[in-house]
């Protein structure tokens, strides 16, 4: 029963999935993989306090079950909780150092403030814990592309954005041209211009490299 909620809820019919897992909570009412399955199903109902009620009773009956714990981390993830989604993974990745759930959900938390390095290396090492999930290569993929060194150059528009990073320097150049540093400014309009070319042609290249090499 268990297997086939498993399959039920991969094939999106959530109903069939709760009759499952309920079949099975029947035979096994205090099995921790169950209620916490069943959690993350009435959870992505939109039923986050049952979800957190049936959490915490698998939590009292084996807090350090890696199930229950990935399940708190999702649960934790739903409600936006970040400092709960990092004290929960990193407990979950003490248990197990390869769980792959506990990489990805650091590298999407990573993501979410800003620290791409960080990011990626949670992202490559749940790809290669867990290759057959395709988002997470995906994640993996797309990460290596924007920490790559030949990027290192136009960060500041990923970081900042190119409408900001170009008034910037439009500013600069114009306000050294005022203070008569004309020679300046103009090495300045020339390492712009150099950058504006950069920015057009390495990474277009970069990304058809990377997917050649890693299709």
């Amino acid at each position: 029963m268990y297997l086939l909620s498993i399959c039920e809820w991969k094939l999106g019919d959530l109903a069939a999935a709760e009759r499952a897992i309920l079949g099975a909570l029947r035979q096994f009412p205090n099995e921790p993989s169950l209620l916490s399955r069943y959690a993350l199903l009435v959870a992505q109902a939109g039923q986050i306090e049952k979800a957190r009620r049936l959490i915490n009773r698998a939590a009292e009956i084996d807090p350090h079950d890696t199930d229950v714990l990935r399940a708190r981390v999702a649960l934790s993830q739903a409600q936006g909780d970040h400092k709960e989604v990092e004290r929960l993974t990193r407990r979950l990745l003490a248990e197990d150092p390869e769980e792959a759930f506990g990489h990805r959900a650091l590298g999407d938390l990573s993501l979410e403030q800003g620290k791409m390095g960080k990011a990626a290396r949670h992202y490559r090492s749940a790809a290669a814990f867990d290759p057959s999930d395709a988002s997470t290569l995906q994640a993996a993929r797309v990460s290596a592309f924007y920490t790559h060194p030949l990027l290192w150059p136009v960060r500041p528009f990923t970081h900042f954005g190119p409408a900001k990073v170009w008034l910037a320097a439009i500013v600069l150049i114009y306000g050294l041209r005022a203070l008569g540093l004309d020679f300046v400014a103009g090495v300045l309009a020339i390492i712009c211009l150099l950058l504006a070319v950069y920015s057009w042609v390495v990474p277009p290249l970069l990304r058809r490299w990377l997917r050649r090499r890693n299709p």
